[in-house]
């Protein structure tokens, strides 16, 4: 009897979880169906062409506190659709410069991590009932154990940015950690991002571009940087996870 109520709870949890992502995939869906009308009825609306209307949403963006809080908004709820943050930092360098682009980025990296992570919390609500095995577990344990590490360095070998935050929070690590790993972490990607969207240089009617060599170079070396960083901070936190497993001490490996 115990057997068919533990089926029948796994079986709900996995049709929740089908639910809920039919719901996000939806939603996304239905966001991207809008924008694109959006953008249609402004041109048709308006009798510009596409490089003309966004020559003035670039215009916009970098008028003043207004065009500032509107890009951080969109920054900050963009998890929600799927838009790669990547291409967000691009476009801060490129509307924004090299250092106000690499700030804005980070504020809204962390705006979007919360969302993010509040929106993982809430897909683990439909599957409350599931279970996961032992090893899935035990690896749980340690990234609850060491959030701030374990998020620092994915952070720093640049996987999705919003697959980390979605999975922090389905798994419920802990908030604070989370949060500071994040904003941590995502200074070098931020950077690197920013820089190569600076480097597109393009003229004040928007009709001639080009590429700045030097910036470019500064982004791949961010890349470099971070990659070589994540790759001492992994050994690191293995070093740890050793020591935690036979007793020994992690320093004594250096």
């Amino acid at each position: 009897m115990a057997n068919d109520s533990t089926k029948v709870g796994s079986g709900d949890a996995v049709v929740a979880q089908g639910r809920s992502r039919r719901l996000q995939k939806l939603i996304a869906l239905m966001f991207w169906a809008l924008a694109v009308l959006c953008f249609w009825f402004c041109i048709e609306r308006s009798g510009l062409s596409s490089s003309e209307l966004l020559y003035r949403a670039t215009v916009f963006f970098r008028s003043g506190a207004a065009g500032i809080v509107v890009f951080l908004l969109i920054f900050w709820f963009q998890p929600i659709v799927f838009f790669p943050s990547a291409l967000m930092g691009v476009a801060a360098g490129q509307l924004y410069g090299p250092v106000y682009g690499t700030l804005y980025t980070i504020l809204g990296a962390a705006g979007a991590s919360a969302v993010a992570y509040v929106a993982g919390r809430f897909l683990r609500a439909g599957l409350v009932g599931q279970r996961g095995s032992a090893w899935a577990g035990k690896h749980v344990a340690r990234l609850r154990q060491r959030t701030f590490e374990s998020v620092l360095v994915l952070h720093l070998v640049y996987i999705p940015f919003d697959l980390i935050n979605y999975t922090s929070g389905f798994l419920r690590l802990p908030w604070r950690p989370f949060m500071l790993g994040s904003v941590i972490g995502c200074v070098p990607s931020a950077a690197s991002f920013v820089l190569l969207g600076a480097s597109v240089e393009v003229s004040s009617t928007g009709q001639k571009w080009g590429l700045s060599p030097e910036l470019i170079g500064c982004s791949a070396l961010v890349l470099v940087v971070s990659l070589v960083l994540s790759r001492r901070l992994r050994r690191r936190l293995q070093g740890c996870h050793t020591a935690a497993r036979y007793g020994t001490d992690p320093s004594s490996e250096d």
